[in-house]
């Protein structure tokens, strides 16, 4: 793992699996954190040099002093940190899912020509009007329980729930295996707070890239 300073100095966790070829950066979904790709990363050695970074607020990143410091342009700014602190150069390969895809977009948006070729899954990435009113998903963030007693009953719990129901155990196993935080006394917690995912919803839908989008350059791969 490496922690590169990020947009206005939050610290920003990488991990880095190493391959053969290209760089190729994944970026997770809210709420979660960058080793939920492992099960994918370890199909992909073989043809790229694999990169998972965990968002602002995320796994073993910093957390957001503020609200507003959850503004997905500056998570876009924090993949850029990242990109020039491990001199990736231009022209890279990436896959986001759900807000990691808008990260990837906004990153783009910001430097044009950082990405040539990327996989958006569930891109949240919308007109203004979509996201102008309430944000069902923080409010139930909100509600999320977040502490467990071990990680077997976490997993069962996580497990048993949309939208965890329908991972992998592969992936389901590296939430709980890395997701969760111990606490003095031997109980776990969210790594990402009930609170910093609410906000994120709340701040989300990359509107701004959305209306610049086909201005974007880069192939990409829409699912």
């Amino acid at each position: 793992a490496v922690l590169i300073s990020g947009h206005e100095g939050v610290a920003i966790n990488v991990w880095d699996y190493g391959g053969r070829g290209p760089a190729l950066l994944l970026c997770h979904c809210t709420g979660t954190l960058g080793r939920i790709w492992e099960p994918v990363a370890a199909l992909l050695g073989g043809h790229f040099r694999v990169l998972a970074v965990d968002a602002r607020g995320h796994g073993d990143s910093g957390q957001p002093a503020q609200r507003l410091d959850c503004a997905w342009e500056h998570s876009g700014h924090d993949l850029l940190a990242v990109i020039d602190a491990l001199g990736l150069g231009s022209g890279l390969w990436a896959a986001g899912h759900s807000g990691g895809a808008a990260h990837v977009a906004y990153a783009e948006y910001l430097r044009p020509g950082t990405f040539s070729r990327v996989a958006l899954i569930d891109a949240i990435i919308g007109a203004r009007e979509i996201f102008s009113g309430e944000a069902p998903l923080a409010h139930t963030a909100r509600r999320r329980k977040d502490l467990f007693l071990d990680r077997e009953s976490a997993r069962a719990r996580l497990g048993s729930k949309p939208p965890m129901c329908t991972w992998t155990p592969e992936t389901l196993d590296a939430y709980v295996a890395h997701g969760l935080a111990d606490l003095p006394g031997g109980m776990l917690t969210l790594k990402c707070p009930k609170e910093v995912e609410a906000w994120n919803y709340e701040l989300g839908g990359a509107c701004e890239v959305f209306e610049h989008f086909s201005e974007l350059q880069f192939e990409a791969l829409i699912i």
